[in-house]
């Protein structure tokens, strides 16, 4: 018999020897079925409603109390993955607006599913099943990282201005430097829902027939500088109106329908009341809630606006 087989012999009949082995591989075994428990859980949390709750008209599942996400969010900021669909380039633009954008912030990543908000330690699931869903999810999670109170229902914020023949955007003179960016963001947005009314052909070019020929398509859009009860009408040229108001012209601010209000307070908040909107804000806060309005108000409109509303993406 080959000598390396007799120098093994007594290794393979040395049963202490074996002991170590079996405790390593038990061990391992333990270690494994915790990983495994644990990323179940984790996993199956996702589609959990045990440990959800209602938030703005959306599903929240959270595996701590929402406010300290909240917190985190504000402290670390936010990390967007590369967005997939065109829902999800509207929500990263509104994300990018309204919170702080880091590379190793509380991470968000958006998905097609049934909608609903999922926050982890790991990181936060955004999911909507079409382009609307995911992006009123996102206006909820906005809310939500803002520390806004918005209405139960944020599809109430668009229901406001169901085929409306004026808009009026009402900025409250006392809003500083945040609301005036906040309004100008709005007549964006009024602007472009003003001209989706005039496309009579729905081909996403506005042509000189139709300009010409908008009666019975047109929306007036009538802004408004507020000092205390008084509002002011300002000048507004855009392609489809002109509008210029007597300079000593002022009207009872309350007395407006189909209006956004942007408002100085400490309080913020987004109302809804009839077919206004009211955005309550102070310097920090009342940009956002504009924001929020923006992206409900039209999912499109901050695509076409940076020149990212890419046709060929999915919902």
């Amino acid at each position: 018999m080959p000598d390396s087989m007799t120098e093994t012999t007594p290794a393979l009949a040395d049963e202490p020897a074996k002991t170590p082995k079996k405790t390593s591989w038990a061990l391992l075994a333990l270690l494994f079925i915790a990983v495994a428990v644990l990323s179940y859980r984790y996993f199956a949390g996702q589609n959990d409603s045990s440990n959800a709750l209602q938030l703005y008209g959306i599903k929240v599942v959270s595996d701590r109390p929402v406010g300290e996400y909240t917190g985190r969010i504000q402290s670390k900021g936010i990390a967007l993955l590369q967005p997939e669909s065109r829902g999800a380039v509207t929500c990263s633009l509104g994300m990018t607006a309204a919170l702080t954008r880091e590379e190793n912030g509380y991470k968000i990543t958006m998905e097609k599913g049934d909608q609903g908000i999922y926050l982890y330690n790991a990181g936060g699931i955004i999911k909507g099943m079409t382009e609307r869903e995911l992006v009123t999810a996102c206006n909820a999670f906005n809310c939500i990282a803002n520390n806004i109170t918005c209405p139960d229902n944020l599809g109430s914020i668009a229901g406001a201005f169901t085929n409306p023949d004026e808009m009026n955007i009402i900025l409250d003179e006392s809003s500083g430097g945040a609301g005036g960016r906040a309004y100008i963001e709005l007549l964006g947005v009024m602007s472009y829902m003003q001209a989706e009314r005039a496309d009579v052909n729905k081909d996403g070019v506005l042509s000189q027939f139709e300009i010409t020929n908008i009666t019975g398509n047109f929306i007036a859009i009538r802004p408004y500088l507020m000092n205390g009860s008084v509002c002011r009408p300002q000048p507004l040229h855009n392609l489809i109106e002109t509008f210029e108001p007597d300079a000593n012209l002022t009207v009872e601010c309350q007395s407006m329908e189909s209006a956004i209000y942007v408002l100085n307070s400490s309080d913020n908040r987004v109302k809804v009341e009839g077919t206004n909107v009211y955005i309550y804000g102070d310097q920090d806060h009342v940009y956002d809630g504009a924001i929020i309005v923006r992206d409900s108000l039209s999912s499109s409109w901050v695509r076409v606006l940076f020149q990212a509303n890419d046709s060929s993406m999915p919902w």
